[in-house]
């Protein structure tokens, strides 16, 4: 318990100032991106009709998300935003809002759904998986600042801050334990708004794993690295979980690094 508080207050790094200056165009590089790589894109896994419920990050809203709702609806997926509006923190009633939108579609749809966080989305995902694991079938977070403070002096943490008051960090802890289901973790060593070390998952489960794409935090909704990972991921059947491996020319989508930080296939045991 001693140890898990540490970690809780220990000091992350930050994103560096200049690629968080350079966060637009570059976003606008993964939108290009995106399009060259449509052909690809085509043969992604096919779904299984479950549903998908896509959360968008701070001051996002369902239409920040809708491309990639629309590219898992013709996968084959019941996807669909967080119908909340803009992303402005854990204001007063969000967290139940949804909590009833995850149990309205894990009855409509008779199944288990699979929670998909952008940044900030992401912990909102985490935290439904913690409270409801029977309900939800994965887990994905993108850029998610698992195990940053809220706290910080960035600008968007002072926003967060003015907005919804200072960050619990008994709840911060908390977020930063894995959720008991199936948990990705999605990061770019080139974010600009979370350092990338602070989207990974530590001290994880055999069903974890941490994997590396090229890229913007602000485009990882609209990279087509996540993409492809997103239709793997999804495409997986139900309870038979395995570690994300790609193969052929989606090799090239992944970077790998030095020291045994594999962006292709990372799990945390």
């Amino acid at each position: 318990m001693k140890v898990r508080s540490s970690k809780s207050t220990e000091k992350r790094p930050a994103a560096h100032p200049v690629l968080a200056l350079l966060e637009l165009p570059r976003m606008a590089v993964d939108v290009v991106a995106l399009r060259t790589a449509r052909p690809i894109l085509k043969r992604a896994p096919r779904g299984d009709q479950h549903s998908v419920m896509l959360i968008p990050g701070f001051l996002g809203s369902d239409r920040y998300n809708q491309t990639l709702c629309k590219f898992l609806m013709r996968l084959g997926y019941d996807a669909s935003g967080w119908t909340l509006g803009r992303n402005l923190g854990p204001q007063e009633g969000v967290l139940s809002a949804l909590e009833a939108r995850l149990l309205a579609q894990y009855t409509a749809s008779g199944g288990k759904v699979s929670l998909i966080g952008h940044s900030l989305g992401g912990l909102y995902v985490r935290v439904l998986a913690q409270k409801y694991p029977d309900m939800v079938r994965q887990v994905i977070s993108l850029g998610s600042p698992i195990s940053e403070s809220l706290d910080s002096g960035k600008a968007v943490a002072k926003l967060f801050k003015l907005l919804n008051g200072p960050a619990d960090p008994v709840q911060r802890a908390a977020l930063q334990i894995a959720p008991p289901v199936p948990t990705t973790a999605v990061y770019s060593r080139s974010d600009g708004i979370v350092h990338w070390r602070n989207a990974m998952q530590r001290d994880g489960h055999a069903q974890c794993q941490n994997i590396a794409v090229y890229g913007s935090h602000s485009g990882l909704t609209l990279n087509a690295s996540v993409w492809w990972l997103l239709a793997d991921r999804l495409a997986q059947a139900e309870d038979q979980w395995q570690a994300f491996a790609p193969r052929g020319l989606a090799r090239g989508m992944y970077p790998l690094y030095q020291g045994g930080q594999a962006a292709s296939a990372v799990a945390i045991a």
